[in-house]
């Protein structure tokens, strides 16, 4: 079907050019249209335009439609007083045109199948759901976009955690620090000056203990820590201290 105007851009151009305020839009057919859209409350050309660019966006299609442009419409009513679709009053005021929205996509169509008037009339089922697949395709698309959003977010919110973390483990290295150089002055405190004593094995005992500590810092470099928990056994569950040292002995 030869169609007026391609593009989304240049139909915008149109409706801007006939400065009209209202518009309906239909299926364009070999013999017959349908009615798929209307704009009937707008008052200004600027109020036409942005709802015409809303449905394109909608549609993004190949397929041939009809717009026909004017400036003023009525209510009308059915026998029992129910409102009817809103008509304009002076048709001889309109402007007409036939558009694709998608010209880059027209050929890839040309030759395809699509749900518009045949010979033997119009196909509403198929063109119900091309509409509703449009529509469809925008709202997963919507919901592909605020998925990504909450992933980005949570990954920032983990990254920040982790560096939470990671401070909290240099304060811990710190006290670690602390109890080593505090255990280290233990043993400097049994290097130092030794007084002689009276008390037989004394310096025996003194030089076994900066011995085996010496021996152990060697293998074990949490000695600090052992040692402390060590020493709250002992204060907290003599019981279970003794019962090691005992194992200890025997052993």
């Amino acid at each position: 079907m030869q169609v007026d105007i391609l593009g989304v851009d240049n139909i915008v151009k149109y409706i801007e050019a006939t400065k009209k305020t209202k518009f309906s839009i239909l299926r364009a057919g070999a013999s017959a249209h349908m009615s798929v859209f209307e704009c009937l409350d707008s008052d200004t050309n600027v109020n036409a335009v942005n709802d015409f660019k809303r449905w394109a966006e909608v549609m993004n299609n190949a397929i041939p439609y009809k717009i026909i442009l004017f400036d003023f419409a009525e209510f009308t009513t059915d026998q029992n007083g129910e409102p009817m679709v809103k008509k304009q009053k002076n048709r001889s005021a309109k402007c007409e045109a036939t558009f694709i929205l998608n010209a880059f996509a027209q050929n890839q169509t040309t030759n395809q199948q699509t749900p518009e008037i045949s010979s033997q009339g119009f196909d509403a089922k198929s063109f119900r759901e091309s509409i509703i697949n449009e529509i469809a395709k925008k709202q997963e698309e919507n919901l592909i976009l605020t998925e990504l959003k909450k992933l980005t977010e949570r990954i920032n919110e983990i990254e920040s955690e982790e560096e939470e973390e990671e401070e909290e483990n240099g304060l811990g290295a710190l006290t670690d620090t602390d109890q080593l150089a505090k255990i280290m002055g233990l043993v400097n405190m049994f290097k130092g000056e030794q007084k002689p004593v009276t008390i037989n094995g004394a310096n025996e005992r003194t030089d076994n203990i900066n011995n085996a500590i010496k021996r152990l810092y060697a293998v074990n470099k949490n000695l600090d820590t052992d040692l402390l928990k060590l020493a709250d056994l002992a204060e907290q569950k003599p019981d279970t201290f003794n019962m090691l040292i005992t194992t200890l002995r025997g052993m």
